[in-house]
């Protein structure tokens, strides 16, 4: 079993320190609480330590991924809010402007277009 395990940590190199001891103790206790003695024990239960090294490894990617798009929308869901809370306060600030202007807009095209007609 120690020979197993001892394969198995080398292959999860790119693990942090902390991450690859986890993943260690994990399966080395499962090992150990499934009475797996020996190496082509440990083969039938869990694989070889090639292929348990790339379940583990696919995991640990699949929560990395994960967990900076969460983070980032936690970090981005106030700035949204308060744009918009900004663009609504400016909206009705805005009113007695731009309702005025647009429909003196809105006349001089009528205007333009009634003339360009006769």
């Amino acid at each position: 079993m120690n020979d197993y395990i001892e394969e198995f940590r080398a292959l999860l190199g790119q693990l942090s320190p902390e991450e690859r001891d986890e993943a260690v103790d994990f399966y080395r206790e499962y090992l150990q609480d499934g009475s797996y003695e020996t190496y082509d024990d440990c083969i039938r239960e869990l694989g070889t330590p090639h292929q348990l090294a790339r379940k583990v490894l696919a995991d640990y990617s699949i929560r990395t991924l994960e967990a900076p798009v969460s983070q980032q929308s936690r970090k981005q869901q106030p700035k949204n809010d308060v744009k918009t809370i900004w663009l609504i306060v400016l909206a009705i600030l805005s009113t007695p402007v731009t309702i005025p202007l647009a429909l003196g807009i809105a006349g001089l095209s009528i205007g333009v277009f009634a003339a360009a007609l006769e």
